[in-house]
Order: structure tokens, then sequence, then C-alpha cells
């Protein structure tokens, strides 16, 4: 097998430099030049996780994919364990834990593999933690069959960043662990 690469080319403007002059954001996202290119190539890459990173950079230009690492917290020998192991047991009724975090949001860690991820449902804005553990569950469980899915497809780029904490053997791993799609 070969591994493959596919090239596009988005641009992220520094919000530093516009307050800086003291001028209005734009209100909407499709009022940057280019935009619409950004959000078309964001839009067919999916974060394998390490961090939400990713997802804000998707966030910014509108692009929202269903992705079950948006919004994770992902290291990469679990990443490398979930994809060898097709994250068996990641869909099993106990395999979630859900908590509060201390800023007020719902906040889930799976067993199996270690994943955490946001849920952006707080508890001061009328969460009900029963309605949070079921919805992840579905949710949790469709998303991993959507990226497993994805993976056998070969259709999305997938995005794995941690600022280069992974060494070489490490990230060797990973692509072998993704050559298993």
């Amino acid at each position: 097998r070969y591994l493959g690469f596919r090239v596009t080319k988005f641009e992220l403007q520094p919000l530093t430099k516009s307050r800086e002059k003291k001028q209005p954001q734009p209100p909407v996202a499709d009022d940057l030049t280019g935009v619409l290119a950004q959000r078309a190539a964001l839009q067919q890459m999916a974060s394998l996780g390490f961090n939400c990173e990713f997802g804000f950079a998707q966030r910014h230009v509108g692009a929202k994919p269903m992705s079950l690492f948006r919004w994770s917290s992902v290291p990469i020998d679990k990443l490398i364990e979930g994809l060898e192991k097709r994250f068996a047991g990641l869909n099993a009724r106990d395999a979630l834990d859900v908590q509060v975090s201390p800023e007020g949001e719902f906040v889930v860690e799976d067993k199996i593999y270690g994943f955490r991820h946001h849920t952006a449902v707080f508890a001061f804005q009328g969460g009900v933690l029963e309605r949070v553990q079921r919805n992840e569950y579905v949710r949790v469980g469709i998303l991993c069959n959507t990226l497993l899915e994805e993976l056998r497809e070969r259709k999305k780029l997938f995005v794995y960043h941690d600022a280069g904490a992974s060494d070489l053997a490490a990230i060797r791993r990973l692509v072998r662990a993704l050559h298993i799609y």
C-alpha cells in the first residue's frame, strides 16, 4: 500500500491585527476572502485527536464535520490501540464516564481507551446527567462507526497534531495502524 497525501492550501488570519487597529471583526466567516474554499477543505479533514485545536480551526471558517475526535483529547498511544482494535468496546453501555468539569461542562471519558471529549452541554444551562449519558452513548456509537467507514473509504484527510510531542517510532506505529483500513 501507498501512503497518500493531499495538499490543499488554506490560510487562517490572526485576530491580533484587527484588535491592534481596533477594527471590528466581520460578523460572519463568509466575509473573509477565500473562506468558502477554506471551509470546503477543512470539511474534508477529520481530527484524530490529541486536543481540540484543529476543531477550532474548522469552526473559525464554519466547517462543522461530525467527527469522533473533533473535540477530544487523545494521546497517540491510545489512538493507535483504538485503531488496532477497531475501537472494540467503545460502544458498550458502561464504556463512558460522564462527569461535570469545574467549568460546569459535561465531559466524557471512555473507560476502554481513555479518550476525553467535550459535550458542549453545561449543567448551569439546564444539562441533565442522565440525558447527557444517553445522548453520548448514541453519539459515540454513531461517530465511531462513521470514523471506521471514513477510514475504509480513504476519502478524508486525517489530522493528528501533538505539537511535536510524538517521536518517529510512534508516528510510524500510527501510520501502520491506519494502514489496517
